[in-house]
């Protein structure tokens, strides 16, 4: 080739180093995507344990309600151990952050809210009495 032109090793060297950043760059992405994930679902898990207690007090108000007061997700939908309230608890969760795919999230006697296996895509979210919402990888069961 003339002086103007590239030759083929230089061209060949262009794509390997690209080739490299590509496999240094792709697993930071994914980390930052997870990540991304992870602190969504645990958002939405604690916003939606918010949004029971207001569903539970407002529609404690109207009639008598019992705990523990359950709301349970899955693939036909969300509904509770009382089924008069689905519509009602159906409409204000709905308005709020974003809906599990699976699970269960409680209301217990003493006021606390506990959260059983809330699924968003490949995360599970979990909280026990007394302690902080812990969200993982769906493959990473603790």
């Amino acid at each position: 080739m003339g002086n103007d032109g590239r030759t083929i090793w230089e061209t060949v060297i262009i794509f390997v180093l690209i080739g490299v950043a590509i496999v240094f760059i792709t697993p930071i992405i994914q980390k930052i995507a997870f990540d991304s994930q992870l602190s969504t679902a645990k958002t939405s898990a604690e916003d939606l344990m918010k949004q029971l207690s207001v569903t539970y007090e407002e529609y404690s108000l109207s009639r008598e309600v019992f705990l523990p007061f359950m709301l349970e997700f899955n693939e036909n939908g969300t509904f509770d151990l009382y089924e008069q309230t689905t519509k009602v608890a159906n409409n204000q969760l709905l308005e709020h952050g974003k809906k599990p795919d699976a699970g269960q999230v409680i209301l217990v006697e003493n006021g606390e809210t506990i959260i059983k296996n809330l699924v968003y895509g490949q995360i599970i979210c979990n909280k026990e009495a007394n302690k902080q919402v812990e969200c993982y990888r769906e493959k990473q069961q603790k």
